[in-house]
C-alpha cells in the first residue's frame, strides 16, 4: 500500500500548497459531482427561463400592433358617431387589420399558449373584440367604453404575458426597468394618449363642449401627463443601468414626448381655451395619431434592445453549461488517486506537528524541533513551529517587560515622567499611615500654574506640553530626594514634603514660586513667563486623610490666587 501511494506522495511533496490545492480542487470533483449536477440543472433552469422570457418579448410586438389598431378604431368610430364622413371610410380597413392581427395572435397562442398558460384569457379577450364592429344603436359614450374595455383587456393581457413568461420577474438590473417600461409605462402612456385622441376628436367635431366634457378632457390630459412622468422616470433608470440603449431609445423618447406636447397643446388651444369648435375632428384625430404613432415607435425601438440583452445572456448561459459539463467530466478519473496521495502526505505531516506540539504542551520541552522534508508550506509551518519554541522564552521576558510598562503607565504621567495622581495618592496614604504611627507631621503643597491657559491659547498645545515638562524638571530640582512631586492633572502639581518643620515647607514653596517665575525657553525661539499659586496643608492639623488634605490645600491655593498669585498660603492661615 505504501509503495502504491509513494508516487503520489513524492509528487505532492514537490509542490507548494497553491499547486497542491489546485490538484485537490480537481479531486474534489468526485464529492462535488452532485453539486455540479445541480449547478448544471440550475443553469438549464435559467436557460429555460430566458427562453420563456424571449417568447414573452416576441409576443409584445403583435400585441402592440393589435392594441394600436383597436385604439385607432375607437377614435375613428367616435368621429363617425359624431358625424365625420372621412373617419367612417377608415373603419373597414381598421377592422380588417384587427382581424389579421387577431389571427396572428391566434397562431402565437397555438404555439406557446400552453407553455405560458394564457390561452383561456386570450379566448375571452378574442370574443370581447368580436363585439367591436356592432355599431347600430350605440351612443359615442357606449362605443368609447366598449373600446376602452377591450384596450384595457389587451394591456392587462400583455402584462399577463410578461408575468407568465417571467419578464416581469426578471431581477437583472439591465432589463428590469426596460421590461417595466415596455409592458407597463409605455402602454399606459399610449392608452392615455389614445383616449385623449378619441374624446378630443369627437368633441372637436361637435359644436360646443359641455362643462362635463371639459372636465373629462382635463382629467384625460392629467392622466396623460402622469403617464408621461412615469415613463420618463422608468426609461431614465433603464438608460442609467444599460448605457448601450441610449443611442437607440433617447431620440425616440424625445420625438414621442415632442409629438405628445404638440397634441396636448392643440387640445388645450382648440378645445379648452376656445370652448367651441366645429368640424375639426379629422384634423384633431390626425394630430393625436401622430403622437400615438411616435409613442409606438418608441416602443418598437425598445423591443429589439430587450431581445438583444436577453439573447446575449442566454448564449452566455449555454456556454457556461457546456464548460461546466466538460470540466466535471474531465476531472473524474485522476481525482481519486491524487486525493489519496494528498491525504496521506497531509496526515503524515500533521502527525509530526501534533507529536511536537504534545512535547511542548504536556512536557514543557521547549527544545522540541520537528523535521518535515517537503518543498511546500508544511515545511514552512514546521520551521515556524521550531521558531515558536525558541521564541517562547523571549515571549516570557517580553510579558514581564509589558507588565512593567503597564505598571509605569498606571502610576506615572506620560508627558512629564513624574508620578501621576494615582501613585501620588498611594504614596500619600502610606505617608499618612507612617506619620500616624510615628506621630509626625508632613506638608502637602498644591500648585497651580498661573497664566498657563494663555500660553496654550497663544502658542499652541505643543508649546504648552513643553512648558509642563519644563515645570516638572524645575519642581524636581526644588525638592529633596525623599519628597514626592506629581502631576495631579492639567496644570496642577502636588508635592509631599516629609518634614515636621513649617519653615522647611515655606522654604520649599518659596523656591518653587521663584523657580517657576523664571522665563521658560520653548521650541522655535518661543518663550513663556508664568507663575504659580501654592496652597499648603499640614498633616494632621489640616486633615487626617487624603481627600481632606487635598481639599484644604486646594482651598489655600485659591486664596493665594485671590491675593495676587505668584505666592503661597497655608490653610491654617485661613482657619485662623
Amino acid at each position: 500500500m505504501n509503495s502504491f501511494l509513494k508516487p503520489a506522495t513524492i509528487l505532492l511533496n514537490r509542490l507548494n500548497y497553491p499547486r497542491k490545492l489546485a490538484i485537490v480542487g480537481i479531486v474534489l470533483a468526485i464529492p462535488l459531482c452532485a453539486l455540479s449536477f445541480f449547478t448544471i440543472s440550475e443553469v438549464n433552469t435559467r436557460i429555460a427561463t430566458l427562453e420563456k422570457e424571449l417568447v414573452g418579448v416576441r409576443s409584445i410586438r403583435p400585441m402592440k400592433r393589435l392594441t394600436k389598431a383597436v385604439q385607432e378604431h375607437r377614435g375613428a368610430e367616435q368621429l363617425t358617431l359624431s358625424g365625420a364622413s372621412l373617419a367612417q371610410k377608415r373603419l373597414p380597413d381598421l377592422e380588417s387589420a384587427i382581424d389579421d392581427l387577431t389571427q396572428e395572435m391566434n397562431e402565437f397562442d397555438q404555439s406557446v399558449g400552453a407553455l405560458l398558460g394564457t390561452s383561456e384569457e386570450w379566448n375571452k379577450l378574442k370574443s370581447q373584440m368580436g363585439e367591436l364592429t356592432a355599431r347600430s344603436g350605440q351612443t359615442p359614450e357606449e362605443s368609447f367604453k366598449r373600446h376602452t374595455d377591450v384596450v384595457r383587456g389587451l394591456i392587462d393581457f400583455l402584462a399577463q404575458l410578461g408575468d407568465a413568461s417571467g419578464l416581469l420577474l426578471d431581477s437583472e438590473q439591465n432589463t428590469y426597468y426596460l421590461v417595466h417600461a415596455i409592458i407597463s409605462e409605455i402602454p399606459e402612456f399610449v392608452e392615455s394618449a389614445g383616449q385623449t385622441r378619441a374624446l378630443a376628436s369627437a368633441l372637436a367635431q361637435s359644436n360646443e363642449l359641455s362643462a362635463a366634457e371639459q372636465i373629462q378632457l382635463i382629467k384625460l390630459l392629467g392622466s396623460l401627463q402622469n403617464a408621461d412622468a412615469y415613463l420618463v422616470k422608468s426609461l431614465n433608470k433603464a438608460l442609467a443601468t444599460t448605457p448601450g440603449l441610449k443611442q437607440a431609445i433617447l431620440s425616440r423618447l424625445l420625438a414621442a414626448r415632442s409629438a405628445m406636447d404638440f397634441f396636448v397643446l392643440a387640445v388645450e388651444n382648440k378645445l379648452l381655451l376656445q370652448g367651441k369648435v366645429s368640424g375639426e375632428g379629422d384634423a384633431m384625430f390626425r394630430e393625436g395619431t401622430l403622437a400615438v404613432n411616435a409613442a409606438y415607435k418608441l416602443c418598437e425601438s425598445t423591443i429589439p434592445a430587450l431581445d438583444n440583452v436577453l439573447s446575449q445572456r442566454l448564449e452566455r448561459l449555454k456556454f457556461m453549461r457546456i464548460l461546466a459539463f466538460s470540466a466535471v467530466t474531465g476531472a473524474l478519473l485522476a481525482a481519486i488517486y491524487l486525493f489519496w496521495g494528498f491525504t496521506a502526505a497531509l496526515l503524515e505531516h500533521l502527525a509530526i506537528l501534533r507529536n511536537g506540539a504534545k512535547q511542548v504542551a504536556f512536557h514543557g520541552n521547549l527544545e522540541t524541533r520537528v523535521n518535515i522534508t517537503s518543498s511546500d508550506e508544511m515545511a514552512a509551518l514546521a520551521a515556524c513551529f521550531n521558531d515558536m519554541t525558541g521564541a517562547m522564552q523571549k515571549m516570557v521576558a517580553d510579558i514581564k517587560e509589558t507588565h512593567r510598562q503597564i505598571d509605569y503607565l498606571a502610576n506615572y504621567d506620560a508627558l512629564t515622567g513624574i508620578p501621576n495622581r494615582n501613585l501620588f495618592s498611594d504614596r500619600m496614604k502610606h505617608l499618612i499611615s507612617r506619620s500616624a504611627r510615628e506621630q509626625r507631621k508632613f506638608f502637602l503643597l498644591f500648585i497651580d500654574l498661573d497664566d498657563f491657559k494663555a500660553v496654550n491659547d497663544t502658542l499652541g498645545h505643543e508649546s504648552g506640553d513643553l512648558l509642563l515638562m519644563g515645570v516638572a524638571d524645575r519642581l524636581k530640582k526644588c525638592i529633596r530626594e525623599q519628597d514626592t512631586v506629581a502631576r495631579f492633572g492639567g496644570d496642577e502639581f502636588t508635592v509631599l514634603i516629609e518634614s515636621s518643620e513649617t519653615e522647611g515647607a515655606e522654604k520649599t514653596a518659596q523656591r518653587i514660586v521663584e523657580a517657576l517665575s523664571i522665563k521658560f525657553d520653548l521650541a522655535g525661539d518661543r518663550e513663556a513667563i508664568i507663575g504659580s499659586s501654592i496652597g499648603i496643608a499640614a498633616y494632621p492639623a489640616d486633615g487626617a486623610d487624603v481627600i481632606t488634605l487635598l481639599k484644604n490645600a486646594d482651598a489655600a491655593m485659591y486664596r493665594a490666587k485671590r491675593e495676587g498669585k505668584h505666592c503661597y498660603r497655608f490653610f491654617a492661615e485661613m482657619a485662623g
